[in-house]
């Protein structure tokens, strides 16, 4: 009894918030997090050695992992820092898979609480996660009815902070749930009934497709062996019971065999139409990902890059700015093969070939077995599109199914050197996670500690930096807490000091944009123009399809003196971004004013709508801005100019609903900015000077970033999801000035007049 209320409460706490990123990125709930994992793992060394030590499934394939782990971090140690945070991971879930093995195998639990565990937890991650929906109710769905805005359904994360982990942990609960559901009688039965209907419900929400098709899956299996179980895929079973049945009964099984495959047929065509559909992410999105995962193999197809090292590959081949940073090459069998080679692989496929040949073994013997196959098969199908397993609670809840799948009914005790050597490798490993657990831990409080009283005024940038010099001592593998000492050495104006740790931050990590961008702002800041144009050079050699990094090398070509080179860049910055030709100070130089007149334009922009409108051309500014809107990450924009349209129609009411609209998408700086422009536009209609005043005050304030305000939205992500740590929200220095906006609003906002010449001279 008190085994099982413990595994409860373990479970609650680790599921609900303790192995999610959110909280893991907290100091306090990490460090909590981790002495509670130590006061377990240290209750279950002085208890195991009364305990039988028993072998499992995996045994066979633990020394192959191993092999494909060590040989991928002595293949780069460049790479350690990294590769260790990931093995520390894989050694902590080891001694879990451990421990559950050895309460299984010593009768203190069963199975059947492993999975009502799971489910107890799930209670609360889906009550959250339905709470969620209240803003939708309250401030979207009005909104929606008025036709103010399109009609979506909320995607909540509940408390694990991302839809698509929700949809994970979501998809190996069902089958679960349903066999709960199944093994229950009375109210029970209705409650667990109710209670996966709301799962599902919640799992369409989290509209992660790879977790529809994993649960798909997984639901499948459970229910293609229960059957199995039961001898109902014998065909003489079927043919029997055929035989004895009516006209009338034989037409109802065919319209229910029918009616399933018809559903099954239709959600299949439904996934692959949201997959293959314009908007979202589609299949498209994911293809560079896919493709730099398959370069990363083919440069190292042995060993790989190094567990947990992705990220810094993606960075490398497609450069973060202006991609999307990410940790993972949502798909497993790409994502093993870029980061532990072949001898990963291998090691994959013989674990899946032990696991699927002892479920063809055992799955007859227990139901709660065959659930466990069906969140095995749940957790193996969604890692066909996504890795959540790189959140932990994901990785813990897919280790518990497949206990509950595969652990030995009779267990086979070890003995001879096996025993000895578990006997001695166990308490050391757990001893080495327990004591690096705990100085990371303390490191990463320090640092915390340090960012947080600096963000909120408490020490001046200067006092944060050298503050945070004793945790870049510490660990002076992590780039991260170096890279954040040079942000607060830049914000406050220590140059010298600023740039030392951004050149060695970009030693340590020189794959990533961001370093070489702010180095090439402090050069030039103190007038070291060949410093600065070789920053600036580097950065665009990671990240050449950063519109804002090509311009910046451009001008820097012109002031070093090549000319050429200047064209050559000004024309790719054009082509990506072009909407440069907006800003007036373009026609200022004379070379610019040429690249434009050699350059064609044969994507509609913000700009060209811009252009269009003022020439009178609405026709071709409607088309463009049909297209602008399938492809803007600013609905909010897309919003303002349906304002623009209305406001040359003099439909004023439709003009103020636009305006609503945009103000209900706002999702940064750059869309506040853009909606706070079309209220001043509709002030200008009116003729109320003082809103047009207050309008453009409100735009410029909201271009105007504070210190630590967010620059780059997915800057922090690199320390969030690759690195689990809390990163500054604002990764550029002031210096660097990355723009939150398109350069369209900055030419609009700029030539606002006070007093418009004509009605169209401030608001096309």
């Amino acid at each position: 009894m008190l085994a099982r209320a413990i595994t409860y409460a373990c479970f609650l706490l680790y599921l609900t918030l303790g192995a999610t990123f959110n909280g893991i990125v907290q100091p306090q709930t990490r460090l909590l997090g981790l002495l509670g994992v130590i006061a377990i793992g240290g209750a279950w060394l002085v208890a195991r050695r009364r305990w039988r030590s028993t072998s499992t499934v995996l045994d066979g394939a633990f020394l192959l992992w191993a092999v494909a782990l060590s040989a991928s971090l002595l293949a780069n140690t460049d790479q350690a820092r990294r590769i260790l945070i990931g093995l520390w991971y894989v050694g902590a879930y080891l001694l879990l898979w451990l421990l559950l093995h050895d309460l299984l195998a010593n009768r203190l639990i069963t199975r059947r609480v492993l999975m009502n565990a799971l489910l107890l937890s799930g209670v609360l991650i889906v009550a959250f996660g339905y709470l969620q929906t209240r803003t939708w109710f309250t401030s979207m769905l009005p909104l929606m009815l008025n036709g103010a805005v399109d009609f979506s359904l909320p995607r909540p994360v509940s408390t694990l902070g991302n839809a698509n982990t929700l949809g994970a942990f979501l998809a190996v609960l069902l089958p679960l749930a349903l066999e709960a559901t199944r093994s229950s009688k009375g109210i029970g039965r209705g409650l667990l009934a109710l209670y996966v209907l709301l799962i599902g419900g919640l799992l369409g929400l989290t509209y992660s497709r790879g977790a529809w098709v994993g649960a798909a899956a997984g639901v499948g299996l459970y229910v293609v062996l229960l059957l199995w179980r039961a001898g109902w895929l014998a065909p003489k079973r079927w043919r029997a019971v055929w035989s004895t049945q009516n006209t009338l009964r034989r037409s109802l099984i065919v319209a229910v065999l029918l009616m399933v495959f018809g559903v099954a047929a239709l959600g299949s065509f439904l996934v692959a139409r949201s997959i293959l559909s314009p908007g979202g992410r589609s299949l498209d999105t994911r293809t560079w990902i896919y493709e730099t995962a398959w370069q990363t193999f083919r440069e190292q197809p042995l060993t790989g890059s190094g567990l947990f090292t992705f990220g810094t590959d993606l960075a490398r081949f497609n450069g973060n700015p202006p991609r999307e940073p990410h940790a993972h090459a949502h798909n497993l069998l790409l994502h093993v093969a870029a980061e532990l080679g072949v001898l990963g692989l291998l090691a994959l496929v013989i674990s899946a070939g032990l696991i699927v040949r002892t479920l063809v073994q055992k799955a007859r013997r227990d139901p709660v077995i065959i659930a466990g196959a069906g969140g095995v098969m749940a957790f193996a199908g969604h890692h066909l599109f996504d890795v959540p397993s790189l959140n932990p609670v994901i990785a813990l809840i897919g280790l518990v199914a497949l206990v509950i799948a595969v652990a030995p009914f009779e267990s086979v005790t070890l003995v001879g050197t096996r025993r000895q050597i578990m006997r001695f490798a166990v308490p050391i490993g757990a001893l080495v996670l327990a004591l690096t657990g705990l100085w990371s831990v303390s490191i990463y409080q320090q640092y915390v500690s340090i960012i947080t009283q600096t963000a909120k005024g408490e020490l001046t940038p200067l006092d944060g930096a050298r503050q945070l010099q004793s945790v870049v001592e510490a660990d002076s593998g992590m780039a991260l807490y170096v890279y954040e000492q040079g942000f607060l050495y830049g914000l406050a104006g220590e140059r010298q000091a600023a740039i030392a740790a951004f050149e060695r931050y970009t030693q340590l990590d020189p794959d990533y944009a961001l370093g070489w961008l702010n180095l090439y702002a402090l050069y030039r800041a103190a007038g070291d123009l060949e410093r600065a144009g070789a920053a600036i050079a580097r950065a665009h050699q990671v990240s050449p399809d950063e519109q804002h990094i090509t311009y910046q090398l451009a001008e820097t070509q012109t002031l070093l003196g090549d000319i050429e080179g200047a064209r050559a860049s000004y024309q790719l910055a054009l082509i990506t971004e072009p909407d440069f030709q907006m800003l007036p100070t373009w026609n200022a130089d004379p070379l610019r004013v040429e690249v434009l007149a050699a350059t064609t334009q044969t994507v509609p922009t913000a700009g060209s709508i811009v252009r269009d409108l003022r020439r009178g051309d609405l026709q071709a500014a409607q088309a463009g801005l049909t297209y602008y809107r399938a492809i803007t990450p600013s609905p909010t924009s897309a919003a303002v100019f349906d304002a623009l349209f209305a406001l040359r129609a003099d439909d004023r009411a439709a003009a103020e609903l636009a305006l609503v609209t945009a103000q209900a998408v706002i999702q940064g700086q750059g869309d506040s900015a853009w909606s706070a422009y079309g209220a001043a536009c509709l002030a200008r209609y009116d003729g109320d000077e003082t809103a047009v005043a207050t309008a453009l005050t409100a735009a410029r304030e909201a271009l105007t970033l504070e210190p630590f305000e967010t620059d780059w939205p997915f800057g922090a992500n690199i320390g969030y999801t690759q690195l689990m740590r809390m990163m500054i929200p604002r990764v550029f220095l002031p210096e660097v000035g990355y723009p939150v906006v398109s350069p369209t609003l900055s030419a609009l906002l700029e030539t606002f007049a006070a007093v418009p010449e004509t009605r169209y001279s401030s608001c096309p």
